[in-house]
């Protein structure tokens, strides 16, 4: 009966949803009679390899991860991440199938976040950062 709370907000937003998500996480682990070994919260990115506290806890997976929803985990592959603790022994136990959480932008920030990345890797950071910028510009200004 034991768990360890996983909870990650993007930095673009606000930290009070990365408590709303641990104080969700903690109400559900109690009404299940687990007991919580641990809370890592995390403020990073929904994609890329920039989440080490996320790493480090993958690295020595405990008996079950609690997590919001699967986005907080992994924009992608999620199932794959599932499969591959569940061979660990770890189970992950996600609250909100929905996929939908407060003030997460969704499939648009993935793009902007995987655009970030691609950019800061082919143009460096700084020049990757103005590219970025200039996009999401575009995107504001032919927003539907």
């Amino acid at each position: 009966g034991d768990a360890v709370i996983y909870a990650r907000v993007n930095p673009r937003y606000c930290r009070k949803y990365l408590e709303a998500q641990v104080t969700a996480c903690k109400s559900f682990c109690l009404s299940a009679g687990w007991v919580v070994k641990d809370v890592i919260r995390e403020i990073a990115p929904g994609v890329g390899p920039k989440r080490p506290k996320l790493a480090r806890l993958l690295s020595n997976p405990p008996s079950r991860i609690v997590i919001l929803t699967q986005s907080v985990l992994s924009r992608f592959d999620f199932a794959l991440i599932e499969q591959s603790l569940a061979r660990c022994g770890c189970v992950v136990t996600v609250l909100d199938q929905s996929q939908e959480l407060a003030g997460e932008g969704g499939a648009l920030e993935d793009i902007v976040d995987a655009v970030s990345m691609t950019c800061a890797r082919h143009y460096g950071i700084k020049r990757g950062a103005l590219l970025v910028e200039a996009l999401k510009k575009i995107l504001r200004n032919n927003a539907l």
